[in-house]
């Protein structure tokens, strides 16, 4: 899910 690093990067780190 690292296309939506731009729009939410750190709510995906998170969400990994």
């Amino acid at each position: 899910m690292k296309t939506d690093s731009r729009t939410s990067g750190t709510s995906t780190l998170i969400a990994k």
